[in-house]
């Protein structure tokens, strides 16, 4: 068997993450949804009518574009795409989402993400439990977009 890392010196600082056993049998966290800054230029008019740019701020609750097209993805492969399309993305989002928890290579984040088939939907739940924040998710985290400007 391979000598994988241990999940606790591995694990990304301020990085919210709920735990999943992998194939070392022990506990790996998954990054979960959290509160994104998403600074933007907008025009405005001043007191004597002219075009002003100013910055600002998007709140949103998510995850970084590349792990949203990746849900986004999955998905599309679960409604149009063939069983091996929708493993690939199932297993493309999962380590995407461990690597963001862990500082891990590709590799080891695929071998640690290598299941048998009785495991399988175990992991398959859970992943998408982390991604829907099923049963722990506060009303005020929410996936609805607020735009505040910065005082």
């Amino acid at each position: 068997m391979l000598d994988f890392p241990n999940p606790e010196t591995t694990r990304r600082e301020f990085v919210r993450n709920s735990p999943i056993r992998l194939s070392d049998g022990a506990d790996w966290g998954f990054a979960r949804p959290a509160l994104r800054l998403i600074p933007r230029v907008q025009v405005e008019s001043d007191l004597l009518g002219r075009n002003v740019e100013r910055v600002a701020l998007d709140l949103r609750h998510g995850y970084s574009p590349l792990i949203e097209g990746l849900i986004d993805a999955l998905g599309g492969a679960c409604d149009h795409g063939s069983i091996s399309e929708q493993y690939e993305t199932f297993f493309s989002l999962a380590a995407e989402l461990l690597l963001n928890a862990h500082d891990l290579t590709l590799q080891t984040a695929c071998a640690l993400l290598s299941v048998g088939d009785v495991e399988l939907p175990r992991l398959i739940n859970e992943v998408i439990a982390v991604i829907t924040e099923q049963g722990d998710t506060p009303s005020a985290n929410s996936p609805e977009i607020s735009r505040h400007e910065p005082s």
